[in-house]
């Protein structure tokens, strides 16, 4: 356990302590904050645009009122935390958007609210590709707050799917503790498909391709055990299982300390490593069949 001493202001200390458990404890007046933007959070994937506008309106007063408690030696101390705490990262994130505003600005002009292309029947537009430029470590925590942050009046899911684009090129692991976290507001019961974007938070997360990347994947279908299968979609196990068995990250596997793993994460991580090579298996057969009929066919044709 690693206890932390710093200052929130000049004349006052307080203790942040890190404990096993990954949580961080927050001095009382910016854990109450953050609770507050947490629970904004709660609602932004359930149906209805009251819902997703209201908690935007309520995410951001609670982010905009964290800036005017913490300092600069605050965050300079949080900083080191940033992979390990959800709390930790929503301060950091309000601290940036106040300093660097223009480019959370930039972002969601460009992704989130671009003009609407009238060629296009789509009522929300086409925004453009994800630009070189935005896929850098500049943009990391403005795209992470893109990830977290609800929907409000207007807005596209443009910043939600496009984060998940970015922040594999970027690849700081910092960012998976955003991304595990948002996977498991898309599981909470009763939030709606719209917007949620599971297989595109797992593959964010495979992206990073790295052994705390396995310990993510595991986490979110840690969090995905109970959630009840969704017609014509696949489950997030299975979709945690088939990228743990893809062939682009057997190398990864070859690296990964199985070892470490707790019993139950061990007992998990197989269960869905031998379900997701079990899958590829039988995927693989059905297309040598196609390929076989597709050869037999073109041969009767000549």
């Amino acid at each position: 356990m690693k206890i932390r001493l710093f200052g929130l202001t000049l004349s006052f200390w307080f203790l942040v302590q890190l404990v096993a458990d990954e949580r961080v404890l927050l001095p009382p007046a910016i854990a109450n904050l953050v609770n507050e933007g947490k629970e904004a959070l709660l609602n932004k994937h359930f149906e209805g645009e009251a819902l997703t506008v209201d908690a935007s309106k309520r995410f951001d007063q609670a982010m905009e009122r964290l800036t005017e408690i913490v300092d600069e030696k605050l965050i300079a101390t949080l900083r080191d935390m940033e992979a390990q705490s959800i709390d930790v990262k929503l301060v950091l994130i309000a601290w940036d958007r106040k300093k660097r505003p223009e480019l959370y600005e930039e972002i969601r002009q460009t992704y989130v609210c671009f003009p609407l292309d009238r060629r296009y029947r789509n009522p929300w537009g086409h925004p453009p590709p994800l630009q070189e430029k935005h896929s850098v470590e500049e943009y990391r925590i403005v795209w992470e707050y893109f990830i977290l942050a609800p929907r409000g009046g207007g807005e596209t899911f443009g910043g939600s799917i496009f984060a998940v684009q970015a922040l594999p090129k970027i690849r700081n692991d910092a960012s998976l503790v955003t991304l595990v976290y948002e996977f498991g507001l898309t599981c909470r019961e009763g939030a709606g498909l719209a917007g949620t974007n599971q297989s595109g938070l797992l593959g964010a997360i495979a992206g990073f391709k790295n052994d705390k990347a396995v310990r993510a994947l595991l986490k979110c279908a840690e969090i995905a055990k109970n959630e009840k299968p969704r017609k014509h979609y696949d489950t997030n196990l299975e979709i945690v299982g088939s990228i743990l068995a893809s062939k682009e990250f057997e190398t990864v596997l070859k690296a990964f300390p199985v070892d470490s793993l707790a019993v139950d994460e061990h007992e998990l991580f197989e269960r869905l490593l031998a379900d997701g090579r079990k899958s590829r298996e039988e995927y693989e057969k059905k297309v040598k069949e196609v390929e076989e009929r597709m050869k037999k066919s073109a041969a009767g044709e000549k």
